[in-house]
């Protein structure tokens, strides 16, 4: 199977809840989309808000500016975790570069086409910026999962972003897919249909 063929497969199985099983619907779906990387369960949203706080990072950084935190969450985490964060970021930020690279997805940037595209290395950044940066990502999350909690979203470090889903007193945590959820909790129509 071509790996295209496989993320097809991989997609749409983690969009639906065959309705041949005896479980419940929200089992099913939650067995399906249990291998669903947590990196997959991040809503489109907060990754745009993610991106465009490091945009803006990245304008101070080249004019030699300072970003303010936000004071509320600037302490929250010590240097060691501020660097994984910003180390997670420049992981899905050298596949993108790359993608655009290679394939020629450039087409957002105005300038000449034949000019090499510069990778930014966030871990040269001075660690106050660097903090900065992951206290605001920290107040859009916390925001985002505030908009949400009558939605039950939730989160967690070592499963993602996920769906909350009780019904028949069975509860169970089903990770969240944008691709087949757009920002809203999977109902049995939804799975099934």
């Amino acid at each position: 199977m071509t790996s295209f063929g496989a993320e097809h497969m991989k997609a749409a199985a983690a969009m639906m809840a065959p309705d041949h099983s005896p479980h419940p619907w929200h089992v099913r779906l939650g067995g399906y989309r249990v291998n669903i990387r947590i990196t997959e369960t991040i809503p489109q949203l907060l990754a745009d808000g993610w991106t465009e706080v490091m945009q803006t990072a990245v304008e101070y950084w080249a004019r030699g500016d300072s970003l303010t935190p936000d004071m509320v969450f600037a302490d929250d985490h010590d240097d060691e975790m501020i660097e994984k964060r910003i180390a997670g970021y420049q992981g899905g930020y050298n596949k993108e570069w790359a993608r655009r690279h290679v394939g020629g997805f450039w087409h957002d940037f105005k300038d000449d086409e034949h000019q090499e595209k510069e990778r930014y290395i966030f871990a040269d950044m001075p660690m106050p910026m660097k903090r900065a940066i992951v206290s605001r990502w920290d107040v859009l999350h916390y925001q985002y999962m505030l908009d949400h909690e009558a939605d039950n979203l939730r989160y967690r470090t070592d499963f993602g972003y996920y769906w909350r889903i009780a019904e028949g007193g069975v509860v169970v945590k089903v990770k969240h897919f944008g691709p087949s959820d757009k920002g809203v909790c999977p109902t049995k129509d939804t799975a099934e249909g």
